[in-house]
């Protein structure tokens, strides 16, 4: 292999009074292959200007020029360029003169009457500083490029952290930290913060990235109750693979609210051409029977579509609330609980089937709730109509309601000894619409509106499947304000 140095024209610079001890020197030099721009300094002064106008490869000096020694030609050379090869030629060809050359920093000692270690000394000499120059420079370049993707990385807002090919972690930026609240990962394995990855899919995918140096699109869950949503992609680099992510949660809920909301259309608009069609085509039949047979008895007439028209008014009504509780805006207020949920009772004192009810609250007189009357309203009503349309016929029946103080709000425990909702209809009971029972007269939209209005409250609902005398929900509403001042019982 041709060495490379041999290719290039070496600048060297004698420091050299005598004009034999120069040309000895130039003739050794040429009969070497090697290409040399020979340049010659007598004097402090053109030591100075030779360093500054050219760029030299190497500096040969003799230690016996009058007026500038070689100590004194190093410390100039040394404070322009403290890397550039610095030969000492001597006739001294004592131990101690060589040694005194190299401690003050010479980088070789040759003596005039072994001119052959000249060339060979030449040569190791300038690829030796020119290795030194390249690992300055490496160096250099490596700490830029760290101090850059530090900055480049802790600049980015999303979360951003990189492994290697040990799967083990080697970078970690703060807002990695603050999302997944682990620190103090450098060098620990991927699986230390991710234990969930151990399923394989997600390092297959690591895996796949490094394997075909390709960027791959990733997206993962974390939580268990509450589930956050991430995505981004993973970028193969030459020490692993960096990943690059953000928390789209909030998107996420939004398009499922979305689906959710395009569902509920199709179904409302599918029920008000199936329930409010039925009635109005009822009333316009019975009105036709009227209007050609004299000997129907009117009396019974009237009933049938006062029937009819009742049952539309209460689903056009029912779905008017369900337009407000979506689209209103909340009025907070203090809401006495016991005095709140005695009237609406007492509001179906005259409702079918309430003459079978008995009823007991479980509640301190004086419990408050920091909420929308309006909204706690309709839930109460609902849930307690609920009760007395579903109980058992010509029985008697028990509403129980139980409410307690609970951190931030109200927890509420509505039972009843009624029909009870089987346990494979339980998912379907607050989807719009749904009916339970073929025999049911009612909308299908009380506890859609529940649902609603505790969504709007922040609040939930769920069944307790463990009851098994009739149905129980449990209910929690929470204080949506504490500065309000609350109303006295």
């Amino acid at each position: 292999m041709c060495d490379p140095l041999r290719r290039e024209i070496l600048t060297i610079l004698f420091l050299e009074k005598d004009e034999n001890d120069f040309e000895r020197i130039t003739n050794e030099l040429s009969s070497s292959s090697q290409t040399f721009d020979l340049k010659r300094a007598r004097s402090h002064k053109e030591l100075v200007e030779a360093l500054q106008k050219n760029s030299l490869d190497l500096i040969i000096c003799d230690d016996n020029i009058d007026g500038l020694s070689c100590d004194e030609a190093l410390r100039i050379t040394r404070k322009v360029d403290h890397l550039i090869p610095f030969i000492v030629l001597s006739n001294d060809t004592g131990e101690a003169a060589a040694v005194d050359a190299m401690r003050s920093g010479a980088n070789d000692y040759v003596l005039k009457s072994n001119l052959r270690r000249l060339l060979p000394a030449i040569e190791r000499e300038i690829k030796a500083a020119r290795f030194k120059v390249k690992q300055r420079r490496d160096r250099k370049l490596l700490v830029l490029s760290e101090l850059r993707y530090q900055f480049l990385a802790e600049s980015i807002q999303n979360i951003f952290f990189a492994i290697d090919f040990n799967m083990s972690f080697t970078y970690w930026n703060d807002a990695a930290h603050q999302e997944f609240g682990q620190e103090n990962v450098i060098r620990k394995h991927l699986y230390h913060v991710f234990p969930e990855w151990k399923n394989g899919r997600m390092v297959n995918l690591i895996q796949k990235s490094i394997a075909n140096h390709e960027v791959l699109p990733i997206s993962f869950a974390r939580g268990v109750r509450k589930k956050d949503f991430f995505e981004g992609d993973i970028y193969p680099s030459t020490q692993g693979v960096s990943i690059l992510v953000r928390k789209v949660t909030e998107q996420r809920n939004n398009q499922d609210k979305l689906v959710s909301l395009n569902q509920e259309l199709e179904t409302l608009l599918y029920r008000i051409s199936h329930d409010l069609k039925g009635p109005v085509a009822s009333v316009t039949g019975l009105l036709n029977v009227a209007s050609k047979d004299p000997e129907f008895e009117k009396r019974d007439l009237i009933d049938k579509m006062y029937g009819s028209i009742h049952r539309l008014n209460d689903t056009l009504v029912e779905l008017l609330n369900v337009t407000n509780i979506k689209l209103g805006e909340l009025n907070i207020e203090g809401i006495a609980v016991r005095s709140t949920i005695e009237d609406i009772m007492e509001s179906f004192e005259f409702a079918e089937g309430f003459n079978e009810i008995d009823s007991e609250l479980v509640m301190d007189d004086d419990l408050k709730l920091v909420s929308d009357l309006s909204l706690v309203k309709s839930i109460w009503q609902n849930l307690i109509e609920n009760a007395i349309r579903y109980r058992k016929k010509s029985k008697r029946n028990k509403i129980k309601i139980i409410a307690i103080r609970s951190k931030g709000g109200v927890l509420f425990k509505i039972s009843d000894t009624g029909q009870g909702i089987p346990s494979n209809l339980r998912s379907k009971v607050f989807e719009m619409f749904f009916r339970g029972n073929t025999e049911s007269d009612g909308s299908g939209l009380g506890l859609y509106i529940v649902k609603n209005a505790l969504d709007k409250l922040n609040g939930s609902i769920q069944i307790d499947r463990h009851y098994t005398r009739g149905t129980m929900f449990k209910v929690f509403m929470p204080n949506l304000k504490e500065s309000v001042m609350l109303v006295e019982g």
